[in-house]
């Protein structure tokens, strides 16, 4: 060569050259071992190989919508009780703006939920309303609601199993009932007071048996009374007019979205970590 340079730019170019050709078998070799050919963890351990390997940033990159693997029901009082007035305002118009606020957020948050409303005329007539399927979109089924009127009385536990019964044959990993009402279990049959609130409370406590969390909501006073007697501490709310549930049920539930995707990023991590591809395994 006739000058220095032609002949250091030569050793760099073939330097480089082979570089590119190492990096190349050694991808072939990673390829290998990660399709399960372990004889090759004599000569390169794959736990050393993927740690100093620094992948392109674009296999981090997700477009699905971040759906939690969650059902829920939203269980409705509408019983002759929701036709009363709290602060100027119809309890169960109040309730529905709830519904129509917290199911606009929880679709695009959450697997599915159902909205279902309940009343009763003694234990011989249980009515549970299914207004909207756990499927069934959104859209279509808040049309449905606006037709909706108080009748009957306020049997609880059989509306909380009925439910249960509906969440138990969903395939999610979490399950949730988000009951609503006016206040305590009454019925005509003497359904009220001790015999009312330990129906409750025993379908609730059947519920856990099953995976399934209940959290209620109280629009009356008198129901910080009855209600821990009926729902465990934390799973209970009592609000003291109408216009605050919105806001406390889209507390819950930016509560529990925020509790389940720490779960969900645990279990991911507890999985990684017992893989046997994983650093240090």
């Amino acid at each position: 060569m006739k000058f220095r340079t032609q002949q250091i730019a030569y050793w760099f170019f073939a330097s480089a050259l082979l570089l590119l050709v190492l990096l190349i078998v050694y991808g072939f070799i990673m390829e290998f071992a990660h399709m399960g050919y372990d004889n090759l963890h004599e000569f390169i351990p794959f736990n050393t190989a993927r740690a100093v390997h620094t992948p392109t940033e674009a296999i981090y990159l997700n477009q699905k919508k971040d759906i939690h693997d969650v059902s829920a029901v939203l269980l409705l009082d509408l019983s002759f009780s929701t036709d009363a007035r709290v602060q100027d305002a119809r309890v169960l118009d109040s309730i529905m703006e709830t519904v129509y606020c917290v199911g606009e957020v929880i679709e695009d948050s959450i697997g599915s939920f159902a909205v279902a409303g309940f009343s009763s005329n003694t234990r011989r007539s249980c009515r549970f309303e299914l207004l909207k399927d756990f499927h069934e979109p959104w859209a279509e089924a808040k049309l449905h609601f606006g037709a909706l009127q108080p009748q009957g009385y306020t049997r609880i536990g059989p509306a909380l199993r009925h439910a249960q019964e509906l969440l138990i044959n969903q395939s999610s990993s979490r399950k949730i009932i988000i009951l609503v009402t006016d206040g305590q279990p009454c019925d005509y049959d003497r359904y009220e007071g001790t015999y009312g609130i330990r129906d409750v409370r025993k379908a609730v406590e059947t519920g856990k048996l099953y995976g399934l969390q209940t959290h209620a909501f109280a629009i009356e006073k008198q129901a910080t009374e009855n209600f821990p007697m009926m729902f465990s501490r934390d799973h209970f709310d009592v609000v003291q007019s109408p216009t605050q549930l919105t806001q406390r049920m889209s507390k819950l539930f930016s509560r529990l979205i925020a509790s389940w995707a720490t779960l969900r990023w645990q279990n991911q991590t507890e999985i990684q970590d017992s893989s046997p591809f994983s650093v240090g395994s």
